[in-house]
């Protein structure tokens, strides 16, 4: 009926019928399985009949497994360089899965607004490059290689935010993408930087 984990009985499993292929729009069915899986995956399928005779296998159009973790994941990187006035961060505004059309990156700690900073994203720079000869703050560090860059205002408390939607596509399950942020100094003109931040996307 449903994917599991490695493992035996009273590991739980859920189910989604029709909806979105890959997404979690469809008819919920959960339970915990009552016997060892035999590897990976077990699909059981049962059907209350009065003639075992008609009984017949599980069969499906399209069907699509999802592990153990599959909540998706974040994870900080790297040390912040502050501005003269504030200590720059990166975040979200919750867990990066399919289908989470409300899902930001979030840049907190930043000169207070409208003041402009960019949103980097890509992969991680390894080793980090040093941003002090080229417009960052001495010590300030590039722990992004960036593949897209985003211009964004802070507002008055600080904040900004890059709306980010994740599409329901079974293809991204599990993609790694990084961000950080530069945040400009008006007072030296120069970037200060968030620590640099890693979303692993979930089903």
């Amino acid at each position: 009926m449903a994917p599991s984990a490695l493992g035996g009985p009273g590991i739980k499993v859920t189910g989604f019928f029709g909806g979105t292929f890959g997404g979690t729009n469809g008819t919920k069915i959960s339970g915990t399985l009552l016997a060892p899986a035999e590897g990976d995956v077990y699909v059981g399928y049962r059907e209350l009949l009065a003639n075992n005779a008609v009984a017949r296998p599980f069969t499906c159009d399209r069907m699509f497994v999802l592990s153990r973790g599959k909540s998706g994941s974040i994870r900080n990187f790297g040390t912040v360089k502050a501005t003269t006035k504030t200590t720059p961060r990166v975040g979200t505004n919750g867990c990066p899965t399919l289908g989470n059309a409300s899902f930001k990156l979030t840049g907190g700690g930043l000169v207070p607004g409208p003041n402009p900073n960019l949103f980097l994203m890509g992969i991680p720079q390894n080793p980090p490059l040093d941003l002090g000869a080229v417009g960052g703050q001495p010590g300030s560090k590039l722990y992004v290689t960036p593949l897209a860059i985003f211009a964004t205002v802070s507002d008055t408390n600080g904040d900004a935010f890059l709306p980010l939607p994740i599409p329901t596509s079974a293809s991204l399950k599990g993609v790694q993408v990084s961000f950080q942020v530069l945040d400009l100094d008006p007072v030296l003109l120069k970037f200060g930087n968030s620590d640099g931040l890693t979303i692993t996307i979930g089903g």
